[in-house]
């Protein structure tokens, strides 16, 4: 439902986006986001080395370009190929998007769950804490669209 609020918000009437990158920084979580993209959009997706091995799977299996961000050169060339039109990290766990994704592209980052101290997994936290868990779509610091799940 987050990914539709995503999609529904960076739609512009006049013009339909096409083109879009997916930084994932969760194997599971970016992986999730992959099927809703199949229709209608061509997809560049980003691993982040071997931590990212089933989001991998994933694109490849579907159809999607690929790159792994160990090599930042790398990335920079596909991505300036690529000129993506949305440019999402999935979920965040640097708080901010790689120095090499797109000027040019709406960029968002996907929030998912709290910091907690000495649990690497912020999705977890909620469970742990027994709170509620937050989704949240943010651009540039600020919300954008959020659900509770």
């Amino acid at each position: 439902q987050v990914l539709a609020q995503l999609k529904w918000r960076v739609h512009d009437p006049g013009a339909v986006m096409k083109k879009v990158v997916l930084f994932a920084q969760d194997d599971h979580a970016a992986a999730e986001c992959l099927v809703p993209l199949t229709s209608n959009y061509r997809v560049l997706g980003v691993g982040h080395g071997a931590t990212t091995s089933i989001f991998a799977r994933r694109c490849v299996e579907l159809g999607f370009a690929f790159a792994n961000a160990l090599e930042d050169q790398v990335v920079a060339g596909a991505m300036e190929k690529f000129q993506p039109d949305l440019t999402v990290l999935v979920p965040d766990l640097t708080g901010a998007l790689p120095g090499f994704a797109s000027a040019s592209a709406r960029n968002y980052v996907v929030k998912v769950g709290q910091k907690m101290t000495g649990a690497p997994w912020p999705e977890f936290a909620p469970i742990w804490l027994k709170q509620d868990s937050r989704v949240s779509i943010c651009r540039g610091g600020e919300e954008v669209g959020a659900e509770v799940v």
